[in-house]
């Protein structure tokens, strides 16, 4: 039986230590370190020899032994264990009985390298303490079939989480910026930190399950907890993993240069990427902060989406800025599907407005351009960002393109339907909306 060695850092510690042996023991040998208060806690974090896999910290605490308890004690603690030299980051567990701590801004968990939060007072307490222990000794995403539903299509293979200090970088290697993000990749990987593009091996990842349409990619994006992209070209494989990434949670970057910034779909220029002037990849615009906030949970780029809603039974149709689309082929759709609501990209330049829509839906029919059209780049870029989205919320796609189809967009192909006459799919659409 494997052993961990949990500091627990809390002043009433009769109360909490049976239940977190109880959640535990089950699967590891647990070696408690108990503190009841903020000195005796880092008089022993200090300690170099100090055995310490993880932190269990009650934020109000009294820091001196006859202090009162104040939260901002816990705080004190907090900004004392991130400065401890140590050649790894500690994960730290805040266990609470005061809710309204659950919904801290997220920069605060991030500063302090917070992995969660818990609250004690809660009848799940021992169930989501081991699920984020059996996480952080592991490294295992489980639920992983959650993410990856086309049609009739799941897939269910295990995911090995690469751990909080990993990377995916996405970018197109035809793009003028491949070797600005492969800078960054060095750089990164020089100050210890996995990262990891689609050109590298990966022996967990290489042998694809074939049940659906792109297993490894979304494998390594899942895998990882940071996501950075290079926008810049509009590589619709680069938007379509950008999408996806925000939707599961990661730590995402998008990266544009600053020329281009103002050529992106508005829908996307609203506070989603991070413009930059040159190709320093030392510049603070992104390194400093990626450095100073490994630990970060869910992505602050969109704050209004930490509680989506719960999905409706309906279909909502997204479908690109053109007379064509506009004035007949959203009328074919709404023929075909039952209680189908539309949305153009055209009408909604606010990014959380359309997300939400997305997560409210339970299928989403997405519409390319043809290659043919001249505003075929700008809009298929953005619409297979919501693919990406869908898809990482779970929700049921189908995703249609107007032929001629010049270039393959390689990570979604295998699933893309593709029409010269939008009647080609009536049938298809049935089938698929009908599907449970």
């Amino acid at each position: 039986m494997k052993s961990i060695d949990i500091t627990l850092i809390e002043d009433k510690v009769k109360e909490i230590k049976n239940q977190i042996l109880c959640a535990l023991q089950k699967e590891w040998d647990v070696n408690i370190k108990d503190c009841i208060n903020g000195r005796e806690a880092l008089d022993y974090l200090n300690s170099p020899q100090a055995p310490v896999d993880l932190i269990l910290l009650d934020l109000k605490i009294p820091f001196e032994k006859f202090d009162a308890a104040k939260r901002e004690n816990g705080e004190k603690v907090l900004r004392s264990i991130s400065r401890i030299e140590n050649n790894r980051i500690i994960p730290t567990i805040i266990i609470t009985a005061y809710p309204d701590l659950l919904d801290e801004p997220v920069s605060f968990g991030r500063r302090y390298k917070i992995y969660c939060y818990i609250d004690k007072s809660n009848s799940e307490f021992s169930e989501k303490l081991y699920s984020c222990v059996h996480e952080i000794i592991h490294g295992e995403i489980k639920n992983r079939n959650r993410f990856c539903s086309f049609g009739n299509k799941v897939c269910s293979r295990p995911v090995r989480f690469k751990g909080r200090n990993s990377c995916f970088l996405a970018y197109s290697s035809e793009g003028r910026y491949a070797g600005f993000m492969k800078d960054l990749k060095k750089e990164l990987k020089a100050e210890g930190i996995d990262a990891f593009d689609w050109l590298d091996k990966d022996r967990d990842f290489d042998s694809p399950s074939g049940l659906v349409f792109c297993p490894f990619l979304c494998d390594r994006i899942f895998s990882r907890n940071v996501f950075v992209a290079n926008i810049t070209d509009k590589n619709s494989n680069v938007y379509f993993e950008w999408g996806f990434s925000i939707a599961i949670g990661r730590k995402s970057y998008a990266l544009c240069q600053e020329d281009s910034a103002e050529s992106l779909l508005s829908l996307l220029r609203n506070n989603l990427h991070i413009p930059y002037k040159d190709t320093d990849v030392k510049e603070k615009f992104f390194f400093d902060d990626y450095l100073n906030n490994l630990y970060g949970r869910l992505t602050d780029i969109l704050p209004a989406l930490y509680t989506p809603p719960n999905p409706a039974s309906n279909v909502l149709g997204i479908f690109p800025n053109d007379k064509t689309h506009k004035s007949y082929i959203a009328n074919k759709l709404s023929e075909f599907i039952k209680n189908l609501e539309l949305l153009c990209l055209e009408r909604e330049n606010n990014i959380i407005t359309v997300l939400n829509r997305i997560l409210s839906a339970e299928k989403i029919v997405l519409d390319l351009l043809s290659d043919k059209e001249d505003a075929a780049l700008d809009n298929n870029a953005t619409l297979l960002f919501l693919a990406g989205f869908a898809l990482g919320c779970g929700k049921k796609i189908f995703l249609l393109q107007q032929e001629p189809i010049q270039k393959s967009i390689a990570d979604v192909y295998p699933i893309l339907q593709p029409y010269s006459d939008i009647n080609e799919v009536e049938s298809k659409l049935k089938e698929w909306e009908s599907m449970v």
